[in-house]
């Protein structure tokens, strides 16, 4: 899969084909971060804020059984779900290593693993806590 920037647009191709699709996007940090609704496939164009040139890149599928990913940066995370940044309020508490946070509208409670110890402000997935209430 790759990509390219022109002006303010992006196009992504899967296999030399150029897909366009329904799509959810957003930026995180420089890059910017696409969920194609109908594969159900999140997508990573890296350093895409720096990158008009019209050239051709490599993109990455990642991969969350839960379509959601978080980076950390400093102290705090920001955390994305299905190519959107989710910017309401989310309640969080460490244990161990790991921080959990818990979306309330949606009543899911998400474990960033080595939370901790992970300082590099790359997207990681979100695994969903099953089984156990967040308070």
């Amino acid at each position: 899969m790759t990509w390219k920037r022109e002006e303010n647009t992006y196009y992504v191709y899967r296999d030399n084909v150029l897909i366009s699709n329904e799509a959810n996007l957003c930026l995180s940090g420089n890059d910017l971060l696409i969920y194609e609704k109908p594969t159900q496939q999140t997508i990573l164009c890296e350093d895409w804020a720096n990158c008009g040139d019209g050239k051709i890149r490599e993109a990455e599928v990642l991969f969350s059984p839960t379509a959601s990913f978080w980076r950390r940066e400093g102290d705090s995370f920001y955390f994305y779900h299905e190519g959107q940044l989710v910017e309401r309020e989310l309640e969080s508490k460490r244990k161990k290593d790991d921080l959990e946070v818990y979306d309330k509208e949606y009543d899911k409670t998400y474990i960033f693993s080595g939370f901790a110890n992970i300082e590099d402000n790359k997207l990681r997935a979100a695994v969903l806590k099953t089984g156990v209430d967040f308070r």
